[in-house]
């Protein structure tokens, strides 16, 4: 990684000729638990400050060579915890029609709004709260192209990126520390292949991807002490869609996998409805369902989305401070598990925003994946400083 990052800044000092610039963030918050935690490892921290910093150094010529480096680091001192990674470190060449990026970078598919299923370049960082939004830098050899019907796009990912979890003293942690020793129940791909085409017609954006590797997702092993990453080799073949027609957007995902125990298909399925015009504001309301399916067995890693209703309320005000409110509760329609979710944001100036997230799990089954979780509903206040 060093010798990645010495290289795309020799290249950089190399062209005089070269345009630079430096954005990023810096973000301080302050997590509030509404119970004591589960584990007693986790001491009785109720209240959890994080400092976050994010900067993006971008570099770029007329020729069409470009240079981006991001890191992202985090330090809470409560648990006295710091950690770090790339998400971005990579030199690309564009083109008219094509691309071509060489290094780490996060490559985001998918077009649902609970979970992303087709989603699967990049690893999870567990560290960072619940969802899966947040990812970690994916070395990679990313080639685009870009014909008149829509994209192509093929990558080489070697160097497999396993999922990093919270420290045991650490609220959301799993409750046990996780091993540093993983496992790869099928031998380690040092090299996994990904490819992606969409087709752009009209109302309609349909994508079908193809995934050959080491999956992202590890089954935790209790190893009476510790828990261990196990990592199965698979092949998963997605579908996406998205249709809008006027104020209405249809969004479909469904993969199909084969590696992890028994074949299986997961669903998310769902649509979002826009209203305007409201005489209290120039505002937009999304109201959005989605529903999600899916049948692994159990040599498969667990997933919470196997038969849940998922509904949220989009709130966008259209206002100078760029406010956005989204207000989210998924049900499992078996198993009665509940988690809300609200995150919302705002700017306070040019250069500060304010941010907000809340997690509320309700009537939790011992059953579901994130139960070790279920006293650590909380609510994240924080302010970002924009550069």
């Amino acid at each position: 990684m060093r010798c990645l990052v010495c290289i795309l800044m020799a290249v950089y000092v190399g062209d005089v000729s070269a345009e630079m610039m430096l954005e990023g963030y810096a973000g301080l918050a302050g997590e509030v638990y509404a119970e004591a935690p589960l584990s007693a490892e986790q001491c009785c921290h109720r209240f959890n400050p994080q400092i976050t910093l994010a900067p993006k150094l971008k570099w770029w010529n007329d020729d069409g060579w470009n240079v981006l480096l991001a890191p992202y680091s985090r330090y809470e001192p409560q648990a006295d915890v710091i950690f770090g990674n790339w998400r971005e470190a990579n030199i690309a060449y564009n083109a008219q029609r094509y691309s071509v990026t060489v290094g780490i970078d996060t490559v985001y598919w998918g077009v649902t709004e609970v979970y992303q299923p087709i989603n699967i370049v990049n690893q999870y960082d567990g560290r960072i709260a619940l969802g899966n939004d947040e990812k970690i830098g994916q070395p990679m050899l990313h080639f685009q192209y870009w014909p008149q019907w829509g994209e192509a796009q093929l990558l080489l990912l070697p160097f497999h990126q396993v999922r990093p979890f919270r420290e045991p003293q650490q609220r959301l942690s799993p409750g046990k520390p996780v091993g540093e020793e993983i496992v790869y129940s099928d031998g380690k791909r040092n090299l996994d292949l990904a490819a992606r085409v969409a087709f752009w017609r009209d109302e309609l954006d349909l994508g079908i991807s193809l995934f050959n590797g080491n999956s992202r997702e590890p089954m935790l092993l209790d190893d009476g002490a510790q828990l261990l990453q196990s990592y199965a080799t698979m092949t998963q073949l997605g579908l996406d869609l998205q249709w809008t027609r006027d104020d209405l957007l249809w969004k479909w995902e469904s993969v199909a996998k084969h590696g992890e125990g028994k074949n299986y298909l997961t669903l998310v399925t769902g649509a979002e409805y826009s209203l305007y015009g409201f005489e209290f504001s120039p505002g937009q309301l999304g109201l959005i369902a989605e529903y999600t399916w899916d049948n692994r067995d159990t040599q498969a890693p667990p997933t919470l989305y196997n038969n849940d209703l998922f509904v949220g309320l989009r709130w966008q005000a259209n206002d100078v401070s760029d406010t956005e409110l989204l207000l989210s509760g998924l049900f499992d329609l078996k198993k009665n598990s509940q988690l809300y979710q609200l995150t919302a944001s705002g700017r306070v100036s040019h250069h500060f925003r304010w941010v907000a997230e809340g997690f509320w799990l309700s009537a939790m089954s011992p059953t579901e994946p994130i139960f070790y979780m279920s006293k650590d509903s909380y609510l994240s206040l924080g302010l970002e400083y924009y550069f």
